[in-house]
């Protein structure tokens, strides 16, 4: 499970470029912003730091479906986790957002490509490497359970398996398992 959650995702969207006339005819504009802690376990913080910076817009064409979006964004997320040894190691990643999905009015999910992985590991533990071409899709969903609870999921395929199958299609918010987190800190604002 670290392998999946070790990560600092930053966003950071290609710009699609509209003509004027497109631009004029495109649809409306809608975004989500915010900051928040997450756990796979519960609504309370455990040891381990889990963090998802989140600042994605999108602009839907005309006649457009759900999620059939111009987007662009940045996004960061991080997990921080302790050793044995009590030292704390990070890992982050950075993606670029290519779809941003709303529905009655409130976004569900968040799809980009990912552009980098880095790990930060303390002096003695060993440095893991990704390979160089592993730029997978991502994708994030925003939700709130039957408990009124909000849960963020995430998709993403192990880093260290060059026959991992994907793990998220673009525009398609990701299913609740393996990987779906409480939100026990923070919070996302629409934006418009």
């Amino acid at each position: 499970m670290r392998m999946i959650l070790a990560g600092v995702a930053v966003l950071t969207a290609v710009s699609v470029a509209a003509a004027p006339a497109a631009a004029a005819a495109a649809g409306p504009k809608t975004g989500l912003r915010g900051w928040a802690r997450m756990d796979p376990h519960g609504p309370v913080a455990g040891q381990d730091r889990l963090t998802l910076a989140l600042d994605a817009r999108s602009r839907h064409r005309a006649g457009s479906e759900p999620g059939s979006t111009r987007a662009r964004g940045h996004a960061t997320i991080q997990h921080a986790f302790p050793n044995e040894d009590g030292t704390f190691s990070t890992n982050r990643i950075e993606i670029d957002v290519d779809c941003l999905v709303t529905e009655n009015g409130r976004t569900t999910a968040v799809t980009g490509t990912v552009r980098s992985l880095t790990f930060i590991v303390p002096p003695g533990h060993e440095q893991p490497t990704a390979r160089p071409d592993w730029h997978p899709d991502t994708a994030f969903s925003f939700s709130t359970d039957a408990n009124g609870r909000q849960r963020v999921g995430w998709s993403i395929p192990p880093y260290n398996d060059p026959t991992a199958p994907p793990a998220a299609t673009r525009c398609v918010a990701p299913l609740p398992a393996p990987t779906d987190f409480y939100l026990v800190e923070g919070g996302f604002t629409p934006r418009r």
